[in-house]
């Protein structure tokens, strides 16, 4: 509701070309810059589509609670609140997946301009340098409920992660999918499972947990819902 402009910013590869064909066919706007030099791609396409602030999701980030991004949004437009960024990893890091994040695309052109050398890191990694420099940033805390916080992975980063999302999704009603993490959690069916993946990359379930109890989460194995 709060956000102007939807910009699917991805690299001038050749194989990224398909992306740019989806967006296309679904009459999103797009931006092809730089494949290692994330800020100089987002700083151009900030110029091509003249925004002022923007809000970073990255394509790993499949499930994300677009209620609580668009209340931050809200609050921000409402109050006129003034940054270099607006992060939820200030403080503490919430779980994978689940970070809210809006920067300044001219804060993003000051630290090109005052840093002659950027690392390879940073230009690769959009808001690191805020984090890692945050005293000479304004920098802007944003507080969640701790329902972020349960230690769960739900990013997308290797092939068993497709599977691990693929699992998850299919083992929730179709018509309880709602985007607040913690209204979804209590909508699921009764038992609640942990898992891990066998060679073949496919879920083994380890143990089943009443609903409301504690999900351990162990190294190698992760926590979802089954039927």
């Amino acid at each position: 509701k709060n956000i102007d402009n939807i910009i699917l910013a991805t690299t001038n590869l050749k194989n990224d070309k398909k992306l740019t064909e989806i967006a296309t066919k679904n009459k999103i706007n797009f931006f092809c810059g730089s494949k290692s030099n994330l800020i100089n791609r987002t700083i151009e396409c900030s110029k091509k589509y003249n925004f002022d602030y923007f809000l970073r999701v990255c394509g790993d980030r499949f499930y994300f609670d677009y209620n609580m991004i668009d209340l931050q949004l809200k609050k921000i437009k409402e109050k006129n609140i003034q940054f270099d960024m607006m992060s939820s990893n200030v403080v503490r890091k919430v779980d994978q997946g689940l970070t809210i994040e809006v920067v300044s695309a001219k804060a993003l052109k000051k630290i090109v301009l005052n840093n002659k050398r950027i690392s390879n890191y940073n230009k690769e990694h959009l808001t690191s340098i805020f984090y890692k420099f945050r005293d000479k940033h304004n920098i802007k805390t944003i507080k969640l409920p701790s329902y972020f916080y349960n230690g769960f992975k739900y990013t997308v980063d290797i092939k068993k992660d497709i599977e691990r999302i693929k699992f998850i999704s299919n083992n929730i009603k179709k018509n309880s999918f709602m985007s607040n993490i913690q209204e979804r959690v209590n909508s699921l069916r009764p038992n609640v499972v942990s898992f891990r993946f066998g060679k073949d990359g496919v879920p083994i379930i380890d143990a089943v947990f009443k609903k409301g109890w504690k999900i351990p989460v162990v190294k190698g194995i992760e926590a979802s819902i089954a039927d």
